[in-house]
């Protein structure tokens, strides 16, 4: 600080002060306009009190977060020195990231953005003093956690069964967002479900609010049916076929947009595609190749299986139908258990890929609503979240906050603060 003669400094009017209800001591200033009051609490925040020409005082509180030595760039420095790894920067309220794998290692630093933006000073300060992490490996419930509390953003196959009476998840302080479809309470650990569909927007230009309000997007008539995987599963390749048979049968016709789904009724559409699954804006770019296409398969690993402990699809709806409907198109979806519980049951095809082997039901409703336009309009153009499902599991988002509040965001801060007090 600039040493300040003591001609040019003022003292602040304490009588002042205790009428305005500031609860400032003395405070030093610059030719009378500008001071700063002390440090008020233990890692709070300072106060700065400016004159403005009016002769009235004006006070404005400035944030500060704790100094941490181990997060400098002195320190930095000198672990490069000695040949070690600094450790990564700790954000606002004192997370860090653990993001070597995992669907979601591209937008965990988002993520945390979300939850503590605009929280009251109060919840900041508890939550820098917890230190949690947040990891995006979704395997971490399985030995993390500790003394601290450990969130998994998990993108995965789940059953709450392997939550409740996995070693791991009881004795530590394990906080798992994502997959299985309920939330679970087993020991010190804890789960609230997010679809992973809803942790994509961690890595995504557009927000859960493009999801309703939607407009209809122009189309190519000839591009029915869109199939775009990098992992070529047996099973996803045969319903594409199955479908690709049918709509053919119609005059219509399926396009591969990947390495996968090459059988001898797919067209192939290798326009724009150059992301990989590794892309930080993959599911930008899939909603992009999406756009030109009426229906888009959106099939999951789980498709065609029945959903058990060992194979568990509880809660597990993936990017794949987000991407659809971001593009502008109706999602056929199969694989996770009861995805109408996330979405608008009236926005995309369910299909029945363990009951409806060769996908009847299916086809025959694509085929439908490509003969009527104004019943595709009307799904293709439906909100494809109902506002309690915006609430219940998109709301960590802060797009959502101005018209459908913080529920989802301050379940998971306050879930935080309490495991971190326990």
């Amino acid at each position: 600080m600039d040493r300040f003669d003591d001609k040019e400094s003022t003292t602040f009017d304490e009588t002042q002060a205790d009428q305005e209800n500031l609860g400032l001591q003395t405070i030093f200033g610059m030719n009378g306009t500008m001071g700063l009051a002390h440090l008020v609490g233990a890692e709070s925040a300072l106060k700065v009190a400016q004159m403005d020409p009016s002769g009235t005082w004006n006070i404005v509180e400035v944030f500060l977060k704790s100094f941490d030595p181990t997060q400098s760039a002195e320190h930095d420095a000198m672990l490069v020195k000695e040949g070690k790894k600094p450790k990564a920067p700790l954000g606002l309220g004192g997370f860090s990231t653990s993001t070597k794998s995992g669907t979601f290692k591209g937008g965990a630093h988002n993520f945390i953005d979300h939850l503590v933006k605009d929280l009251p000073a109060a919840k900041v300060d508890a939550l820098a003093k917890c230190g949690a992490v947040v990891d995006s490996d979704p395997n971490a419930w399985r030995s993390k956690g500790g003394n601290g509390v450990w969130i998994v953003l998990n993108g995965e196959k789940l059953s709450p069964e392997s939550l409740e009476n996995h070693p791991g998840f009881r004795k530590n302080r394990v906080l798992v967002l994502g997959a299985p479809g309920r939330d679970v309470v087993a020991g010190k650990g804890r789960s609230i479900y997010i679809p992973g569909a809803s942790l994509a927007f961690t890595a995504t230009s557009n927000t859960p609010m493009h999801l309703i309000n939607r407009t209809a997007v122009h189309k190519d008539e000839d591009r029915v049916l869109a199939f775009q995987h990098k992992n070529c599963k047996a099973n996803r390749e045969q319903f594409f076929l199955h479908m690709c048979e049918g709509l053919q049968q119609k005059g219509m016709k399926c396009y591969a947009l990947g390495a996968c789904g090459h059988n001898k009724y797919a067209q192939q559409d290798n326009r724009n595609n150059a992301a990989g699954r590794d892309a930080h804006n993959r599911d930008d770019v899939s909603a992009l190749r999406y756009s030109d296409y009426k229906f888009v398969e959106t099939f999951e690993n789980s498709a065609g299986f029945e959903s058990t402990p060992a194979y568990s699809s509880s809660g597990y709806i993936t990017e794949k139908i987000l991407a659809a409907f971001l593009g502008g198109a109706i999602p056929v979806y199969a694989g996770g258990v009861n995805p109408s519980q996330v979405f608008n049951k009236n926005s995309f095809i369910e299909a029945d890929a363990v009951n409806d082997p060769f996908l009847t039901k299916a086809i025959n409703q694509m085929v439908e609503l490509q003969k009527d336009p104004v019943k595709y309009n009307a799904m293709v153009t439906a909100d494809a979240v109902t506002r309690q499902q915006m609430m219940d599991y998109f709301s960590w988002h802060q797009a959502t906050w101005a018209t459908h509040g913080d529920k989802l965001r301050m379940r998971i801060v306050d879930q935080i603060l309490k495991m971190c007090a326990n």
